[in-house]
């Protein structure tokens, strides 16, 4: 059996409600809500230790950002419920040194998205 992820979903919007319901029969996922206006919430991420949080970009949560700079396995995905729009941001890094080596950076981004 693969080890279980945590996945929180910061928020309460329609998009974040249907990744619940499409993530709900993977059983190598532990999918965990979270209101951003419950009491505590900022407490409440740091002792979850999430891999994965994934928050409505409308909603700019900047806990999100400074909790993604003390952790950096942390993923966050941001998704935009009106445009369809997606934003991951991964403490994983790349070196580049010229402009030959931004580009197969680029190239590379590119082949893992698709």
């Amino acid at each position: 059996m693969h080890p279980l992820r945590r996945v929180v979903l910061y928020g309460n919007s329609i998009a974040l409600a249907g990744i619940a319901v499409n993530c709900a029969n993977q059983p190598d996922l532990e999918i965990i809500s979270i209101d951003v206006q419950d009491i505590g919430v900022r407490q409440r991420l740091q002792e979850l230790a999430a891999d994965v949080i994934i928050f409505d970009l409308a909603a700019q949560p900047s806990d999100l950002i400074t909790l993604f700079k003390s952790r950096s396995h942390l993923v966050l995905v941001g998704v935009g419920q009106a445009s369809g729009d997606v934003l991951v941001l991964s403490g994983q890094y790349s070196t580049a040194f010229s402009a030959k080596d931004l580009m197969n950076l680029v190239n590379k981004q590119e082949q893992i998205l698709s």
